[in-house]
């Protein structure tokens, strides 16, 4: 469905793989990395900052991908990691189990209770983590603009549908959501450079940019932050960070 959809749209195809390369540019291993994002979160998890930072990573490497604003991402429960980002078209499909377990069987050669265990493991990993980094219900359809049903529906009816949704307002992305994306995807790349750097990555700091302008608030040592971040984030400058009184 994700081929079919940029293929129709003329957009660029993003895959958690990708997006799980693109954040270890942070420092990250990308096999630790793509470790934590395929297993369910342990216990001692919930007392770390990893929770934070496993996000942090991951948000600036999509709202990266998105900044353009022709994007079809799928997987990692991308439709959370830009809930605040305008011009996103968050689809869920949905299947009867007996038609889900066929697809796997039929994908990886497994039998049927092969498949049915490997599909309780996926599911149940899937609610596990969106409520650790989200503390949200996988399957609240709240979460999405659309909810499609695949059991009597082809993909190719399906991907018309959302199409035509993704090409009508207030989907369609314009000069001013385009400025908002790209302030957000700086925000994630500087919220996320912070997280890298052993010197600020314990800081409680809030960010906002708006065109190139970035604002600073929080408990911080001003000077100190603004050193670090001008000494590894090429994208700024000393006329382009100021921050704002706590």
């Amino acid at each position: 469905m994700a081929e079919m959809l940029a293929e129709c749209l003329g957009a660029e195809l993003v895959s958690r793989e990708i997006l799980v390369e693109a954040a270890t540019a942070y420092g990250f291993e990308e096999k630790l990395l793509a470790d934590v994002m395929d297993r369910a979160p342990r216990f001692w998890e919930r007392l770390t900052p990893r929770r934070k930072t496993y996000l942090r990573f991951i948000s600036a490497a999509l709202l990266t991908r998105a900044e353009t604003g022709n994007l079809v991402y799928h997987g990692n429960a991308g439709h959370l990691l830009l809930r605040d980002v305008p011009c996103v078209l968050r689809v869920k499909l949905i299947a009867p189990l007996e038609q889900r377990i066929k697809l796997v069987m039929d994908n990886q050669g497994i039998s049927r209770n092969e498949a049915l265990i490997y599909l309780k493991a996926v599911d149940e990993t899937r609610i596990k983590w969106t409520r650790f980094l989200y503390g949200v219900d996988w399957n609240d359809p709240a979460l999405f603009d659309v909810v499609i049903n695949l059991e009597k529906m082809s993909l190719e009816t399906a991907c018309d549908m959302i199409c035509l949704a993704a090409e009508r307002d207030p989907c369609r992305t314009d000069a001013s959501s385009l400025i908002l994306l790209r302030n957000r995807a700086l925000e994630a790349r500087i919220l996320a450079t912070l997280a890298a750097d052993n010197r600020t990555q314990t800081l409680d700091i809030e960010v906002q940019a708006d065109g190139g302008t970035v604002r600073l608030s929080g408990v911080i040592e001003v000077e100190k932050v603004r050193r670090t971040l001008l000494e590894i984030h090429d994208e700024l400058t000393v006329s382009k960070l100021s921050p704002i009184p706590t």
